[in-house]
């Protein structure tokens, strides 16, 4: 049976695609049930892995400064966000990085003058609770005023 010379470059192009579209990379997807868990540090070892296998993907840079923000390990996370700002072109992710900059920057100045700010959750709705209750070694803090 003679071979078509193009059936290699078929084969070879098929066995690519995954790759070619946007696979998750091996981890990607333990790291993000595991950050879902709030267990940031295997979450971190997850991502970590992944970024092995793919080094400039955007959402799994994204992923790892989430779990470093979780560790509070804040200038670690800032890197992460700073670098999948400048180099994502989905801007919804940047989006969320931009907020996430604005977020620790908020936090970061409320720290050195001391007030009682939180930082806020990375997904609407995390940190729960209401004024003044901890939830997940995070403050809720309300705050409002009054006329008299």
């Amino acid at each position: 049976m003679k071979k078509l010379p193009g059936s290699i470059a078929l084969l070879s192009v098929v066995c690519l695609l995954p790759l070619a579209v946007g696979a998750a990379p091996a981890g990607f997807d333990d790291g993000v049930k595991a950050y879902n868990a709030r267990q940031y540090a295997n979450a971190l070892a997850r991502f970590q892995q992944a970024a092995r296998v793919a080094p400039t993907d955007p959402l799994t840079h994204y992923y790892t400064g989430l779990s470093y923000q979780g560790l509070n390990q804040f200038s670690l996370a800032k890197q992460q966000y700073e670098y999948v700002y400048a180099t994502s072109k989905n801007n919804g992710l940047r989006a969320s990085c931009s907020a996430a900059l604005a977020s620790l920057s908020r936090y970061q100045s409320q720290k050195i003058t001391g007030s009682g700010y939180a930082i806020a959750s990375a997904s609407a709705g995390r940190a729960g609770g209401g004024g003044g209750v901890r939830a997940s070694g995070r403050l809720k803090v309300i705050e409002f005023y009054a006329d008299w």
